[in-house]
């Protein structure tokens, strides 16, 4: 997970100019699944971060997966009938 959230604040401080650089971030997550590792949630920690920094609510319909790839890119879904269950 480290090379992902380092991928995806990488990110986020070239799509904000920098602005994340003036910022502690700490991140604290519990999943109620064992075994539960990877990048998948790499989206949805973008969103909640710029959410955060720009004081925007995200919708409750928004449902997001994928990781965020060292070079900005989103990264191919795996695991998709999974995270189904998951939701549900």
């Amino acid at each position: 997970f480290q090379d992902y959230l380092k991928n995806t604040l990488i990110c986020l401080n070239y799509i904000t100019n920098n602005t994340l650089k003036k910022y502690t971030i700490i991140i604290k997550g519990e999943s109620k699944f064992k075994d539960v590792d990877g990048g998948s949630g790499s989206i949805m920690l973008a969103l909640g971060i710029l959410s955060a920094l720009y004081n925007k609510t995200i919708d409750e319909n928004v449902k997001a997966t994928g990781t965020i790839n060292p070079d900005c890119s989103i990264g191919s879904v795996l695991g998709v009938k999974e995270k189904l269950v998951g939701i549900e």
